[in-house]
């Protein structure tokens, strides 16, 4: 039986078995035209081919997927490194001493493919509406993350009517829009006496789903939410209260996330991760704090080193519950 080199994404061999006959009967009516552009490597078959033109299309299409990946995966490392700087130069602390309503971020030098990216960290860190703007050109261009108390893309269609923004467009829980940088301020006041208006018996925590015990955080429990999938902004996932937990030690993962590990009252200790809490209040408590505390977090599954395992992401943490 012959055999045929074969090209994975990678553009690797590899020899496959394969039939004479299909292979003739394959060759016989397909004949390969290769397109290419900087985006894209297209085979068309249309006629008769040989042999060699087959396994040549398919060295060709493995080496320009190969390039194709190691350009994404480059260029996704650089808004990863950008996202990063960006976030660094926040200053969380005076945010949080700030504690408005509606966070809004003013950074000209912030790319505007990346204000979406910001925004929604912000809105996830601090559990609050989110607003990033930046410079463009002789305007300014916002992104908006909201909570689910308050319909960000309501308040948009407002705003144009008040001729306090240009323009703008969005749903419940995202939104773009543009505004001249004079009206700044009159954005801002309006949001925040918005925000209290219709939301005056709001709390600035997180909410969770459901009060579980630690003994209860199993793979059973992490199969079992999997089986409401998918989740989005219609079908959140499910977050939870776990009270009365001691940290037993804590450790900084990579420069922004803690990875800790908790003991419940009862049932086994538990592995946590924080993201991008490290220069926070939370932060501050989970690599320090003696004490008992209670945690709301999603329990999420982890996989390192070819191992998987279940995992608390921690979303927002308490002194104490009653």
């Amino acid at each position: 039986m012959p055999k045929l080199n074969h090209f994975n994404d990678q553009g690797q061999a590899h020899m496959v078995d394969v039939s004479s006959k299909k292979i003739t009967s394959r060759i016989a009516v397909a004949k390969a035209s290769i397109i290419m552009n900087s985006d894209t490597l297209e085979i068309i078959m249309n006629g008769s081919a040989k042999k060699g033109d087959v396994l040549g299309i398919a060295r060709t299409a493995g080496i320009m997927a190969a390039k194709k990946t190691s350009e994404l995966i480059n260029l996704n490392n650089k808004r990863k490194k950008l996202e990063k700087n960006i976030l660094n130069e926040i200053n969380f602390k005076n945010i949080s001493k700030e504690n408005k309503n509606v966070i809004i971020y003013y950074n000209n030098g912030i790319h505007e493919g990346l204000i979406g990216i910001i925004a929604s960290r912000l809105k996830d860190y601090f559990n609050k509406p989110s607003i990033v703007l930046t410079k463009s050109n002789k305007i300014l261009k916002a992104s908006a993350r909201s909570t689910k108390d308050y319909n960000i893309g309501k308040i948009i269609k407002t705003l144009v009517d008040k001729d306090i923004i240009e323009k703008g467009g969005g749903h419940n829980m995202a939104a773009g829009f543009s505004i001249k940088k004079e009206n700044l301020q009159l954005l801002d006041n309006f949001l925040q006496n918005d925000y209290l208006k219709n939301n005056k018996n709001f709390e600035l925590i997180f909410n969770y789903d459901s009060e579980i015990s630690g003994s209860a955080i199993n793979k059973n429990l992490y199969d079992e939410i999997n089986k409401l999938a998918p989740f989005g902004n219609e079908n959140s996932l499910p977050t939870f209260l776990i009270k009365n937990v001691k940290i037993i030690r804590s450790r900084l993962v990579g420069e922004n996330h803690i990875n800790s590990i908790i003991k419940p009252n009862i049932g086994p200790s538990i592995n946590t991760i924080c993201f991008d809490c490290a220069n926070s209040e939370i932060g501050d408590y989970l690599l320090s704090y003696k004490n008992k505390i209670s945690i709301i977090a999603h329990i999420i599954e982890n996989s390192f080193n070819n191992k998987k395992s279940i995992q608390l992401n921690i979303k927002d943490l308490f002194l104490s519950v009653n």
